[in-house]
C-alpha cells in the first residue's frame, strides 16, 4: 500500500515537472522568435515591438502555444489524478487559489513603483512579498514554481530579451530565487534576506555581463552593476521585511505556516 502510494505521488510530480517543462519551454520560443529568432536581436524589445514581431512570427508562436496547451493539458489531468489521501508534494486546492492570488498581488503591486530606474529596475510597493511569504508558508518547492509564474508576468509587462542567458537571469533565475525564503521555515526574516540577496546576485550579473555599456566611461561595469542594482534591490528589500516585522502580520504570517505544516503531514 505504501508502496503504491509513493508511486502515485512520483507519478503526479513527474506530470507535474513535465507540465511546467513544456509551459516554460513554449514561453521561451515565444520569446525567441518575436525577439528576433535566429538572426538575433538589433533592437531592445520594447512592448509595441513585441506584438509587431508576433505577427512576423506567427506559426511559430502558434506551435509554441500549442506546445504550452499541451502543458496546461498535462497540469489539468494533474490535478484530476489524485488519490483520496494527498502527498505531501501535491497541491490542494487551495494551495493553488493561495498561489494565483499572491501572483497576482505581486503583479499587480509591481506596478505601483516609488520610483523607476532609467535604466530597468524600480522600487515597488513590495511586490516581493506576496511571493516570499507563500514560499515561507507553503514550502520552496511550491513556492518556485509561483516564484518563476511571477517571473514571466513580470517579462510581459516589460519585456527585454537580448539572449537566453539575460532571459534566465533576469526572469527564471532571477525571479525563481525568492523561493528560497521557503528553505527558512523555522524563521522567516533569514530565508527572506537570502532571497533578496539572491534576486540581487542575479540582476547584479545580468547587469554586468549584459548591460556593461551603460557603465559611465571609465568604470567597471561589475562596479556599476554593482551600485546600480543595489541602489533599487537594497530598498525593495528593506520595504518587504520591514511589512513582515509588523508585529499582526508576522503573528499572521505564522499561523498560515503552522495551518499548512500541520496539513502536509497528515
Amino acid at each position: 500500500m505504501e508502496e503504491q502510494k509513493r508511486n502515485s505521488g512520483e507519478l503526479r510530480t513527474w506530470l507535474l515537472l513535465a507540465g511546467i517543462a513544456l509551459i516554460l519551454v513554449a514561453a521561451g520560443l515565444i520569446a525567441f522568435f518575436i525577439s528576433g529568432g535566429f538572426g538575433g536581436v538589433e533592437e531592445e524589445v520594447t512592448f509595441q515591438v513585441f506584438f509587431e514581431k508576433i505577427g512576423e512570427n506567427i506559426w511559430w508562436v502558434l506551435g509554441s502555444l500549442a506546445v504550452m496547451a499541451a502543458g496546461i493539458g498535462i497540469l489539468f489531468y494533474y490535478n484530476r489524478k489524485k488519490d483520496a489521501e494527498l502527498s505531501r508534494s501535491a497541491w490542494t486546492i487551495r494551495e493553488i487559489a493561495v498561489a494565483a492570488l499572491c501572483i497576482a498581488l505581486a503583479f499587480v503591486l509591481s506596478y505601483i513603483r516609488l520610483w523607476k530606474m532609467p535604466n530597468g529596475g524600480s522600487v515597488t510597493a513590495a511586490s516581493m512579498l506576496p511571493i516570499l511569504l507563500f514560499s515561507y508558508i507553503y514550502g520552496m518547492r511550491k513556492g518556485l514554481l509561483a516564484a518563476i509564474a511571477f517571473g514571466v508576468l513580470q517579462f510581459i509587462q516589460e519585456p527585454v530579451f537580448l539572449n537566453w542567458m539575460q532571459f534566465v537571469l533576469d526572469y527564471l533565475l532571477g525571479f525563481g530565487v525568492l523561493a528560497i525564503a521557503g528553505a527558512f521555515r523555522r524563521s522567516l526574516y533569514p530565508g527572506m534576506g537570502l532571497a533578496c540577496l539572491a534576486r540581487f546576485f542575479c540582476s547584479f550579473l545580468s547587469g554586468a555581463i549584459f548591460f556593461g555599456e551603460y557603465a559611465p566611461a571609465g568604470q567597471s561595469a561589475w562596479i556599476y552593476s554593482l551600485g546600480y542594482n543595489a541602489s533599487y534591490m537594497l530598498p525593495e528589500a528593506i520595504i518587504c521585511i520591514a511589512i513582515a516585522l509588523i508585529p499582526a502580520m508576522r503573528h499572521n504570517i505564522e499561523s498560515l505556516k503552522t495551518q499548512a505544516m500541520a496539513k502536509a503531514v497528515k
